[in-house]
């Protein structure tokens, strides 16, 4: 995999991936995540899910490629790509939340 397949596999079906990669360092480094409420571990994960395609599409567009100002055809699909991320990962937690 190229730098260039991994910025793309970032912004798209990688998301959930890395993320999971990020929040299992969390638990195990960082003492603190375990003692937080769900709340706060749903905004972490939230958080995650849209800051890695985020900073998939930013290295796409200093790399050269992606236009940096291309909104509706770079930046966009990125957030919609985050935003899918977290709430299907919220899916399977659904029944708890109550």
């Amino acid at each position: 995999m190229g730098w260039s397949q991994f910025l793309e596999y970032a912004q798209g079906p990688g998301i959930s991936v890395i993320v999971g990669i990020l929040l299992s360092f969390a638990v195990e480094y960082w003492p603190a995540y375990q003692a937080f409420e769900a709340k706060y571990k749903r905004l972490v994960f939230a958080g995650l899910s849209f800051v890695v395609p985020l900073l998939g599409a930013v290295g796409a567009a200093a790399s050269g490629f992606a236009v940096w100002g291309d909104f509706s055809g770079h930046w966009w699909p990125a957030l919609v790509a985050g935003a899918a991320a977290f709430f299907g990962g919220q899916v399977a937690h659904v029944r708890k939340l109550g």
